[in-house]
């Protein structure tokens, strides 16, 4: 009762009083700021400037540019190749200056940033980064440039095959590699057992090799490669090739990405040697002198595992599309919604006696090709599904799939083959060009060991053998043919 009554008496005391609140006219205006009010209106900088109103100051520090560089070096350890003697005018030979800057950012906790001017820089030599993230940076593939005017060797090489050794994070972007000499050798980019390379805006233009990504030691980890945004045209050999040089015992080139990028008029557009977990999306590889993409590994790399087209068009002048080969294991590679155009020979061919399990191409339009729109001579567990097969066997005549004798398991449904798309549009002028309609067959299945296989639910359209238009010549016992439609 007692303690309830000293606060019943405190409450008195307290609820008269007036509450306490801020009193402008009570705040002193100081020179300085204070806790009532911050005074602010004039200041003194001990420095080259001005006194007065801040809002009309305006000071000048002693060599602005150079803090401000030495400031951001702090944090992004970006020099210019210009601080290492590189002039950048079109005529010097430069080499040796950015070789100083790549040496620069090595020794650098971080690495860092290398950055080119709007200019073409003249190299005369190999550019050779070993060393851990590094970045080639320029202002813009028609702004920057690096020009090489030596006919052989790589131009720019990341990584290192000496035992023990492997850096990682190598990035260049945002310019033009070319040459001002016939080039007889060399890539422009080579990923030598680096891990991480990002090429982004780049566009290589002439010489013999693209970008190359090997994996040659089977001691440290693997390569891992982003390609975003490339040209790289007028090329004699592979404008991209992944795992080419990693032979046994190197593990697989790994996790590698090709996105939205062009290959036109190379030798070949793309290679794969050995790869595991490749994923290329939107490339167009246009008249390859050549096959257009190429997965061929030997029996002396580990193979190729997992890889998956996707949006992907490929042609070749001469020679297939796509082409599926080599000594050494395929296996789960998936082609979705790409395409074969207009290639001297097939389409699409996996070759006899091809070491691959399982392929997938669903969603596939292969027309105006030489052939055969798809070629299926090797090969197990070999999936088509869906697709356009039109006006192909333009050369030496051809049908719309054709599995050779021997070949099991494999499954053909639901594609239209025949006469249909551009070609049905156009089919009178086609034929005033002297390029009448000559794929025979929807579907050919030469036999007679052809076993284990559906062909079910196709559309065959104006193939010039009538009928059916699908010849099954196997004799297995296992299997499924109906179902198909032909007028």
């Amino acid at each position: 009762m007692r303690f309830l009554t000293c606060l019943l008496a405190l409450a008195a005391v307290l609820l008269p009083m007036r509450a306490l609140a801020f009193d402008a006219a009570r705040a002193p205006g100081y020179g300085s700021p204070d806790m009532y009010r911050p005074n602010v209106d004039r200041l003194i900088v001990h420095s080259p400037g001005s006194t007065g109103p801040v809002d009309d100051m305006n000071v000048t520090l002693p060599d602005s540019g150079a803090i401000a560089r030495s400031l951001r070096n702090r944090w992004l350890d970006e020099v210019d190749v210009t601080d290492f003697g590189a002039k950048c005018d079109g005529g010097s030979d430069d080499t040796a200056a950015i070789n100083k800057g790549i040496s620069a950012l090595k020794h650098r906790v971080r690495g860092g940033i290398l950055n080119f001017p709007p200019r073409a820089c003249i190299v005369s030599g190999l550019l050779e980064v070993q060393a851990s993230n590094v970045e080639f940076a320029g202002k813009g593939r028609l702004a920057t440039a690096i020009i090489a005017n030596f006919p052989a060797g790589d131009v720019v090489r990341f990584g290192s095959n000496a035992p023990g050794t492997q850096y990682s994070n190598f990035t260049i972007r945002d310019m033009t590699l070319a040459a001002s000499v016939p080039r007889t050798s060399g890539a422009w980019i080579n990923d030598y057992n680096g891990v991480n390379l990002l090429v982004r805006n780049v566009k290589l233009q002439g010489g013999v090799d693209g970008i190359l990504v090997d994996n040659k030691s089977g001691s440290l980890g693997q390569t891992a490669a982003r390609i975003e945004n490339v040209i790289a045209e007028n090329m004699t050999g592979e404008c991209y090739s992944f795992g080419k040089y990693s032979t046994s015992p190197a593990l697989f080139a790994n996790e590698i990405y090709v996105l939205n990028s062009v290959a036109a008029h190379c030798g070949t557009g793309l290679a794969i040697y050995s790869l595991s977990g490749g994923y290329i999306e939107g490339l167009s590889i246009y008249k390859s002198t050549n096959n257009g993409i190429v997965v061929q590994p030997t029996s002396a790399h580990l193979g190729v595992q997992g890889v998956w087209f996707n949006k992907t068009l490929a042609d070749s002048s001469a020679a297939n599309g796509w082409y599926v080969g080599g000594t050494g294991k395929i296996a789960e590679v998936k082609i979705t919604a790409s395409q074969a155009s207009s290639s001297g020979a097939h389409g699409l061919t996996i070759e006899p006696g091809t070491k691959l399990d399982s392929l997938l191409l669903t969603d596939f339009q292969s027309t105006f090709n030489g052939h055969h729109g798809a070629r299926i001579g090797g090969g197990t567990n070999v999936t088509v599904r869906g697709g356009e097969f039109y006006y192909n066997g333009n050369g030496a005549g051809g049908v719309g799939v054709a599995v050779e004798n021997n070949v099991k398991g494999f499954s053909i449904t639901g594609i239209n083959s025949g006469l249909g798309g551009w070609a049905k549009l156009n089919i009178t002028d086609l034929i005033k060009q002297g390029k009448p309609m000559k794929q025979t067959h929807c579907v050919y299945l030469a036999g007679p060991a052809n076993n284990n296989y559906i062909v079910r639910d196709n559309m065959c359209m104006g193939n010039t053998s009538g009928g059916s238009q699908i010849f099954d010549g196997g004799m297995g016992t296992n299997k499924s043919v109906g179902g198909n439609i032909a007028y």
